[in-house]
């Protein structure tokens, strides 16, 4: 069925790129015909994991300056472990509350490798292990979702 508009009419709209949900509000406040364009799902993962990423990467580094040929094997594993894991979660048809949790849970766990006790320089095989054995139990947790 086409539509066809009078001659002196022109729907005329806005295209509004927005990246969070937060700028929605914004877009209330002044009602106009708009075309909202909603991020990627990719960007919004990304978005997500940017803070866990980060801590993952200084947790690795510092274990690594700290002892430069220590660890190496180790840190190799669960470095493949971690990014192993965010490539799955990404791709995974879960509900993006679920990834949400996911990222929450692992990042509060990175951050207590790297809290003040400085259990990373103590006992980094510890830290390592046991960040390791949460990536594992976190991504078993994700499938048994799926299932």
């Amino acid at each position: 069925m086409n539509v066809t508009l009078p001659v002196n009419v022109v729907p005329q709209f806005e295209v509004v790129v927005i990246n969070h949900v937060f700028e929605m509000a914004a877009l209330f406040e002044h009602p106009k015909n708009l075309l909202v364009v909603y991020p990627n799902k990719n960007l919004i993962f990304k978005a997500l994991t940017k803070t866990m990423d980060n801590n993952f990467i200084i947790f690795h580094d510092l274990i690594k300056g700290y002892y430069p040929n220590r660890y190496t094997d180790s840190l190799a594993h669960t470095t493949s472990t971690y990014f192993k894991f965010t490539s799955e979660l990404e791709r995974s048809s879960i509900d993006i509350d679920f990834k949400k949790h996911f990222i929450a849970e692992l990042d509060d766990f990175i951050k207590q490798q790297l809290h003040s006790n400085l259990r990373w320089y103590y006992k980094p095989l510890g830290a390592i292990e046991d960040l390791n054995t949460k990536i594992l139990s976190t991504e078993h947790d994700m499938f048994s979702i799926r299932v």
